[in-house]
Protein backbone atom coordinates (compact mmCIF):
# COMPACT_ATOMS: atom_id res chain seq x y z
CA UNK A 1 0.00 0.00 0.00
CA UNK A 2 3.22 2.32 0.76
CA UNK A 3 3.65 1.73 -3.14
CA UNK A 4 0.81 2.92 -3.77
CA UNK A 5 0.61 6.10 -2.21
CA UNK A 6 4.04 7.11 -3.88
CA UNK A 7 2.62 6.53 -7.01
CA UNK A 8 -0.91 9.16 -6.11
CA UNK A 9 1.49 11.40 -4.84
CA UNK A 10 3.97 11.47 -7.63
CA UNK A 11 0.95 11.65 -10.20
CA UNK A 12 -0.36 15.01 -7.86
CA UNK A 13 2.88 16.64 -8.23
CA UNK A 14 3.14 15.75 -12.03
CA UNK A 15 -0.50 17.16 -12.45
CA UNK A 16 0.38 20.31 -10.73
CA UNK A 17 3.60 21.03 -12.33
CA UNK A 18 1.84 20.46 -16.13
CA UNK A 19 -0.91 22.30 -15.21
CA UNK A 20 1.17 25.60 -14.10
CA UNK A 21 3.13 24.88 -17.25
CA UNK A 22 2.42 28.30 -19.86
CA UNK A 23 2.43 25.46 -22.84
CA UNK A 24 0.36 22.70 -21.53
CA UNK A 25 -2.93 22.11 -22.82
CA UNK A 26 -5.52 21.15 -21.30
CA UNK A 27 -8.40 18.72 -22.72
CA UNK A 28 -11.62 16.80 -21.74
CA UNK A 29 -11.94 13.43 -22.74
CA UNK A 30 -15.37 10.54 -23.23
CA UNK A 31 -14.72 7.15 -23.93
CA UNK A 32 -17.12 4.26 -24.11
CA UNK A 33 -16.18 0.07 -24.95
CA UNK A 34 -16.86 -3.11 -23.58
CA UNK A 35 -14.89 -4.90 -20.18
CA UNK A 36 -14.66 -7.70 -18.01
CA UNK A 37 -14.42 -8.35 -14.75
CA UNK A 38 -12.42 -11.09 -13.50
CA UNK A 39 -12.10 -12.16 -9.94
CA UNK A 40 -10.70 -15.12 -8.53
CA UNK A 41 -13.63 -17.14 -7.30
CA UNK A 42 -16.01 -16.65 -9.99
CA UNK A 43 -13.40 -17.19 -12.22
CA UNK A 44 -12.82 -20.89 -10.91
CA UNK A 45 -16.51 -21.36 -12.59
CA UNK A 46 -15.26 -19.45 -15.46
CA UNK A 47 -17.86 -16.84 -14.68
CA UNK A 48 -16.81 -13.19 -15.97
CA UNK A 49 -19.10 -10.54 -16.11
CA UNK A 50 -19.10 -8.42 -19.05
CA UNK A 51 -20.58 -5.51 -20.36
CA UNK A 52 -20.25 -1.86 -21.46
CA UNK A 53 -18.10 0.88 -19.92
CA UNK A 54 -17.65 4.19 -20.54
CA UNK A 55 -16.19 7.50 -19.20
CA UNK A 56 -15.16 11.25 -19.04
CA UNK A 57 -12.61 13.29 -17.86
CA UNK A 58 -10.06 15.89 -17.39
CA UNK A 59 -6.59 16.17 -18.61
CA UNK A 60 -3.45 18.26 -19.16
CA UNK A 61 -1.02 17.20 -22.08
CA UNK A 62 3.05 18.61 -21.80
CA UNK A 63 4.96 17.21 -24.96
CA UNK A 64 4.89 13.45 -24.73
CA UNK A 65 3.23 13.33 -21.65
CA UNK A 66 -0.48 13.44 -20.87
CA UNK A 67 -1.83 13.93 -16.61
CA UNK A 68 -5.51 12.68 -16.67
CA UNK A 69 -8.12 12.43 -13.95
CA UNK A 70 -10.69 10.18 -15.36
CA UNK A 71 -14.50 8.67 -13.71
CA UNK A 72 -15.86 5.67 -15.55
CA UNK A 73 -19.05 3.30 -15.09
CA UNK A 74 -18.64 0.07 -15.95
CA UNK A 75 -21.83 -2.79 -15.87
CA UNK A 76 -21.81 -6.15 -16.99
CA UNK A 77 -23.23 -9.70 -16.44
CA UNK A 78 -22.50 -13.75 -16.39
CA UNK A 79 -25.02 -16.45 -16.27
CA UNK A 80 -24.43 -18.44 -13.38
CA UNK A 81 -25.94 -21.77 -12.47
CA UNK A 82 -26.88 -21.97 -8.79
CA UNK A 83 -29.24 -24.71 -7.35
CA UNK A 84 -29.88 -26.27 -10.25
CA UNK A 85 -31.33 -23.02 -11.41
CA UNK A 86 -30.16 -19.97 -14.15
CA UNK A 87 -29.66 -16.62 -12.74
CA UNK A 88 -27.46 -13.78 -13.61
CA UNK A 89 -24.73 -12.14 -11.66
CA UNK A 90 -25.31 -8.23 -12.49
CA UNK A 91 -21.87 -6.11 -11.71
CA UNK A 92 -21.71 -3.03 -11.37
CA UNK A 93 -18.36 -0.79 -11.26
CA UNK A 94 -17.57 3.13 -10.12
CA UNK A 95 -14.27 4.00 -10.90
CA UNK A 96 -11.85 7.27 -10.32
CA UNK A 97 -8.61 7.42 -11.88
CA UNK A 98 -5.56 9.23 -11.83
CA UNK A 99 -2.73 8.54 -14.26
CA UNK A 100 0.27 9.34 -16.39
CA UNK A 101 0.75 8.87 -20.15
CA UNK A 102 3.28 8.63 -22.05
CA UNK A 103 4.11 8.84 -25.66
CA UNK A 104 6.59 6.05 -27.61
CA UNK A 105 5.77 8.10 -30.48
CA UNK A 106 3.31 10.34 -32.32
CA UNK A 107 0.48 7.97 -31.82
CA UNK A 108 1.38 5.21 -29.75
CA UNK A 109 1.32 5.61 -25.90
CA UNK A 110 1.61 4.09 -22.24
CA UNK A 111 -0.27 4.26 -18.99
CA UNK A 112 0.53 3.68 -15.75
CA UNK A 113 -1.59 5.23 -13.15
CA UNK A 114 -3.75 4.56 -9.89
CA UNK A 115 -7.37 3.90 -9.27
CA UNK A 116 -10.20 3.77 -6.47
CA UNK A 117 -12.88 1.91 -7.39
CA UNK A 118 -16.64 0.90 -5.53
CA UNK A 119 -17.98 -3.04 -7.09
CA UNK A 120 -21.73 -3.91 -6.21
CA UNK A 121 -22.58 -6.90 -7.67
CA UNK A 122 -26.19 -8.58 -6.86
CA UNK A 123 -28.34 -11.90 -8.48
CA UNK A 124 -30.93 -10.98 -11.05
CA UNK A 125 -33.29 -13.31 -10.00
CA UNK A 126 -34.83 -13.49 -6.35
CA UNK A 127 -33.71 -16.60 -4.38
CA UNK A 128 -33.62 -17.91 -0.90
CA UNK A 129 -31.52 -16.54 1.96
CA UNK A 130 -29.62 -19.81 2.11
CA UNK A 131 -29.31 -19.65 -2.08
CA UNK A 132 -28.14 -16.04 -2.13
CA UNK A 133 -25.41 -17.02 0.08
CA UNK A 134 -24.11 -20.19 -0.68
CA UNK A 135 -23.80 -17.92 -4.07
CA UNK A 136 -21.77 -15.00 -2.69
CA UNK A 137 -19.10 -17.82 -1.28
CA UNK A 138 -19.02 -19.61 -4.73
CA UNK A 139 -18.64 -16.50 -7.00
CA UNK A 140 -17.57 -14.07 -4.69
CA UNK A 141 -20.18 -11.38 -4.97
CA UNK A 142 -19.25 -8.14 -3.13
CA UNK A 143 -21.91 -5.81 -2.23
CA UNK A 144 -20.66 -2.39 -1.70
CA UNK A 145 -16.85 -2.87 -1.94
CA UNK A 146 -14.50 -0.09 -2.08
CA UNK A 147 -10.70 -1.10 -3.28
CA UNK A 148 -8.03 0.56 -4.66
CA UNK A 149 -4.91 -0.31 -7.39
CA UNK A 150 -2.60 -0.19 -9.79
CA UNK A 151 -4.05 0.30 -13.72
CA UNK A 152 -1.78 -0.06 -17.14
CA UNK A 153 -2.85 0.81 -20.41
CA UNK A 154 -1.97 0.79 -24.10
CA UNK A 155 -2.98 3.32 -26.51
CA UNK A 156 -3.22 4.26 -29.99
CA UNK A 157 -4.13 7.95 -31.13
CA UNK A 158 -6.40 7.01 -34.62
CA UNK A 159 -6.63 10.97 -35.60
CA UNK A 160 -5.01 13.99 -34.14
CA UNK A 161 -6.31 17.03 -35.34
CA UNK A 162 -5.54 20.33 -33.40
CA UNK A 163 -8.68 20.67 -31.44
CA UNK A 164 -9.53 17.03 -31.41
CA UNK A 165 -8.35 13.67 -30.73
CA UNK A 166 -9.76 10.13 -31.44
CA UNK A 167 -8.38 7.19 -30.10
CA UNK A 168 -8.36 3.53 -29.23
CA UNK A 169 -7.24 1.66 -25.73
CA UNK A 170 -7.03 -1.27 -23.95
CA UNK A 171 -6.59 -1.00 -20.40
CA UNK A 172 -6.47 -3.21 -16.93
CA UNK A 173 -7.23 -2.31 -13.93
CA UNK A 174 -5.73 -4.46 -10.60
CA UNK A 175 -8.52 -4.20 -7.79
CA UNK A 176 -6.05 -5.30 -5.28
CA UNK A 177 -8.33 -6.21 -2.18
CA UNK A 178 -10.75 -7.81 -3.90
CA UNK A 179 -8.37 -9.91 -5.41
CA UNK A 180 -10.01 -8.94 -9.01
CA UNK A 181 -9.35 -7.09 -12.37
CA UNK A 182 -11.42 -5.52 -14.66
CA UNK A 183 -10.33 -4.80 -18.60
CA UNK A 184 -12.24 -2.82 -21.12
CA UNK A 185 -11.49 -2.07 -24.60
CA UNK A 186 -13.08 1.33 -25.93
CA UNK A 187 -12.69 4.34 -28.10
CA UNK A 188 -12.62 7.81 -27.11
CA UNK A 189 -12.53 11.26 -28.24
CA UNK A 190 -10.41 14.03 -26.77
CA UNK A 191 -11.26 18.08 -27.12
CA UNK A 192 -8.22 20.88 -26.51
CA UNK A 193 -9.20 23.67 -24.84
CA UNK A 194 -6.49 25.36 -26.28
Amino acid sequence: MGDMKSILKTLLILTTLLSLSAYAQTYALFQGGYGQYNQKDAASHKVYPSGTSYGAGLGVRKNFFEVEAVFEKFTGKAEVDHDDKSNSIIHKQSSFLLALNFYLNKSLYARLGYGFYRVDQNLDKVVSAASEEGAKKAYGIKEDAISDGVLYRGGFVIYDGKKINIYTQFENQVITSLKANSWNASLGFKFYFD
